[in-house]
């Protein structure tokens, strides 16, 4: 079984492969920096935790966890996506008019009783005019390799196909990702029993252009997004 701790092991080696820095260097400018960083070293204050419970009341969002629980595989969440930014600015993007923002309403990285239902991020052009958007999921044990498949909440695939988004897939068990369109990618309506029966989405990922992970800084080699940008069917 994937543990919490599993998870911030391969996000801190993300982190410091693609970036050459400390995790904790992301976490600079979070509103909940303190929090979040004694919620990875198992220190929360009595004063931090009762914050937590009291904030991280979306049941529907838990999943059965508890809101400790909860905010700890928010926090590596948050790391990677920070981390993914970085990537798409400093070196996928590099050189080109575009560029990415996260999307979701807790950009500020501040514990919020809402969960995002927009996509994870949204790319910009020149003129900071949104042209698409881009799903994060990963993976820490290596299924989605296994299964050539990936699950979205409903509404989030719903949202993604309205934009025209993409969809960004990270094995970290076998160092392995995955992009393409929505569009491209073959798609079957579930109850997902891990999400406690909630309708959602399997993607089929046979298809889609993947690569080792340490090659995803060179994602922009294989898709052309400036001229995607002016393409209907995409950018």
């Amino acid at each position: 079984m994937i543990t919490f701790e599993d998870k911030l092991k391969y996000v801190k080696k993300f982190v410091q492969d693609n970036l050459g820095i400390s995790y904790t260097a992301l976490m600079q400018n979070w509103v909940d920096k303190h929090t979040a960083k004694n919620l990875l070293t198992n220190s929360l204050t009595p004063t931090q935790e009762d914050y937590l419970k009291n904030v991280l009341t979306n049941v529907h969002a838990m999943d059965n966890r508890t809101q400790i629980e909860f905010a700890k595989n928010l926090v590596v969440n948050w790391l990677l996506e920070d981390a993914i930014v970085e990537i798409f600015n400093n070196f996928i993007f590099a050189g080109s008019d575009l560029a990415m923002y996260y999307n979701g309403n807790d950009a500020d990285r501040k514990f919020s009783k809402r969960a995002s239902e927009n996509p994870d991020f949204a790319i910009t052009d020149e003129n900071e005019n949104v042209v698409s958007f881009i799903e994060l999921k990963a993976d820490y044990s290596g299924f989605v390799t296994n299964a050539k498949s990936v699950d979205l909440r409903d509404n989030g695939f719903d949202n993604l196909r309205k934009h025209n988004g993409y969809l960004l897939v990270i094995d970290f068990e076998n160092q392995v990702f995955y992009f393409e369109s929505i569009y491209n990618l073959p798609a079957q309506h579930i109850n997902n029993p891990a999400w406690n029966g909630k309708p959602a989405y399997r993607l089929d990922i046979s298809n889609a252009f993947s690569d080792n992970l340490s090659n995803l800084k060179n994602l922009g080699e294989n898709f052309d997004f400036e001229s995607d940008e002016e393409d209907d069917e995409g950018w």
